[in-house]
C-alpha cells in the first residue's frame, strides 16, 4: 500500500474540489448520464386526470348552491313547477308568529280548500303516491309566491282557485325566505 490512510479520507478545506469547474459545469456529467440512461420519471397520465377531475369537482362544488346540487343528485318527484297567482289575506287578524305550529295550522286550514279546487278539475295529474303538492314561499312580507308541482296545462280558473285557497290565511313572516311544500290533495285517487 502506498500512501497514508489519511490520504483517502475526504478533505473539508477550501480546495476540496479538484476540478476548477464552477456553477452548472460541475453537474454537466450528471445531466449527460441521465439523458443517456433515460432515467426520466415515469409519466402517470391516470394520476394527472384524477387530479384534474378533483380540482374541477372542487371548483363546481365551490360555486354551486348545495341545496340545488343535492336535490339534483337525489332527484325530485316532479320537476314541473307552475306558479299560481296568490291571493293576499286581508283583515284585522294578527300575523302569526313564525313557528312550526303556526305553519302546520295554516297548512291544515288551506289543505281542504286547495284540495277542493283540484277535485273540481278531473284531469289533475298526481304523482306516484297519488298526491298533488303545492308550495308557498314565505319572506319577511309574508306569503310572496305560490306554486303547484307536477301539473302540465293547468286551467287558469284552477290556478286562481288554488291561489285564493293558499292566500286565504295569514302566513307567518320569517326572517329569511322559506319554502313550505305540502300535499294539497293526497292519498288515493277516489279521495
Amino acid at each position: 500500500m502506498s500512501g497514508k490512510y489519511s490520504d483517502f479520507l475526504p478533505r473539508f478545506g477550501r480546495n476540496r474540489h479538484r476540478s476548477d469547474d464552477k456553477g452548472q459545469a460541475r453537474f454537466d456529467h450528471f445531466i449527460r448520464d441521465a439523458r443517456l440512461r433515460k432515467q426520466q420519471p415515469k409519466r402517470r397520465p391516470g394520476l394527472k386526470i384524477l387530479v384534474m377531475v378533483v380540482v374541477i369537482g372542487a371548483l363546481v362544488w365551490g360555486v354551486s348552491d348545495r341545496k340545488t346540487l343535492f336535490q339534483g343528485l337525489k332527484g325530485r318527484r316532479s320537476h314541473i313547477r307552475t306558479i299560481v297567482p296568490l291571493a293576499i289575506a286581508m283583515g284585522e287578524a294578527p300575523v302569526p308568529e313564525h313557528t312550526s305550529e303556526s305553519i302546520r295550522a295554516n297548512i291544515a286550514a288551506v289543505t281542504p280548500l286547495a284540495g277542493a279546487c283540484f277535485q273540481a278539475w278531473p284531469e289533475a295529474q298526481r304523482d306516484k303516491e297519488g298526491k298533488i303538492e303545492v308550495e308557498v314561499t314565505l319572506s319577511r312580507d309574508g306569503a310572496v309566491e305560490a306554486a303547484v308541482f307536477g301539473q302540465t296545462g293547468m286551467p287558469e280558473a284552477v290556478g286562481r282557485c288554488v291561489g285564493a285557497a293558499l292566500g286565504s290565511v295569514k302566513w307567518p313572516h320569517p326572517k329569511w325566505i322559506r319554502k313550505v311544500r305540502f300535499a294539497a290533495l293526497g292519498g288515493s285517487l277516489t279521495q
